[in-house]
C-alpha cells in the first residue's frame, strides 16, 4: 500500500478483546484426555505387476493398457509423479479395478481383518476412488462388512454413513477417500486408523488423524 510494507501487528490486545465477545477457543489437550498417537509403519515391496509398471513410467514415459491399442504417454513430471503414487497403491488405479496386483493392499486387508477380529473399528483413508472399490471386493471376500465415503457421496449424506458404520452390530472398516473424509466429520467409534497413501499436504493427513 503506497510503498509500505506489513511488518507485524499492533493494538493486538483491543483486538483480542473485540473477539472474545464472538468467539472461544479452547485446546484440544485442555479439554479432551487421549492418549498420544501412535504411528505404526508397514513396508512391503511392489508387486511384480507393479514394479513393471513403474518401471515402464520412469523409464520408457509411457506404460501399457491392455485395454488401449497404444501405449500411454506419460510426459508430463507431474502427470509422471501422480501416475507412480497411484501404481505404489495398487495397479487397478490406471488399469482399472478388474487389474489389480498390490502386495500393499494385502498386507492392508490382513492388518484390517486383525483388527475387526478383535472387535474393533477402523478407518481406511486413501486418495484414489479405485483404491475403496478394490478393497471392498478384497473384504468382501472374507464377508466383512465395509462402508464407504468418497466424492459420489452426497454432503448430506456422509454423517448418515458414519453414523451406521458407528453403530452397526459388526465392527468393520470405513474406507475413505481422505480428501473427503478427513474433515468435518466424526468418527470417534474407532481409534485405529490406515493409511493407504498420504496426501502431499501434511496438514491433510494430520487433519485426518
Amino acid at each position: 500500500f503506497e510503498g509500505k510494507t506489513i511488518v507485524g501487528t499492533k493494538n493486538e490486545e483491543e483486538l483480542k478483546d473485540v473477539l472474545d465477545s464472538f468467539m472461544i477457543r479452547r485446546m484440544k489437550e485442555d479439554v479432551l484426555k487421549m492418549d498420544e498417537v501412535n504411528y505404526v509403519s508397514r513396508v512391503v515391496d511392489l508387486h511384480p505387476e507393479q514394479e513393471k509398471l513403474y518401471d515402464q513410467i520412469v523409464e520408457d514415459e509411457q506404460y501399457n493398457d491392455p485395454s488401449l491399442p497404444e501405449a500411454v504417454i506419460v510426459d508430463n513430471a507431474l502427470t509422471q509423479f501422480l501416475r507412480l503414487r497411484q501404481i505404489c497403491a495398487t495397479t487397478a488405479t490406471i488399469l482399472g479395478v478388474d487389474t489389480d496386483y498390490s502386495h500393499k493392499l494385502d498386507l492392508v486387508v490382513e492388518d484390517a481383518l486383525w483388527l475387526v477380529g478383535q472387535g474393533e473399528r477402523v478407518v481406511v483413508f486413501t486418495k484414489f476412488r479405485p483404491v475403496i472399490e478394490v478393497l471392498k471386493r478384497r473384504l468382501a471376500r472374507h464377508s466383512i462388512p465395509t462402508w464407504e465415503l468418497h466424492g459420489g457421496v452426497p454432503t448430506n449424506e456422509r454423517q448418515d454413513v458414519v453414523n451406521n458404520w458407528a453403530m452397526s452390530s459388526l465392527p468393520g472398516p470405513i474406507i475413505c477417500q481422505i480428501d473427503v473424509a478427513g474433515v468435518g466429520l466424526n468418527m470417534t467409534a474407532a481409534c485405529n486408523a490406515q493409511f493407504v497413501d498420504l496426501d502431499v499436504a501434511p496438514g491433510i493427513n494430520k487433519q485426518a488423524i
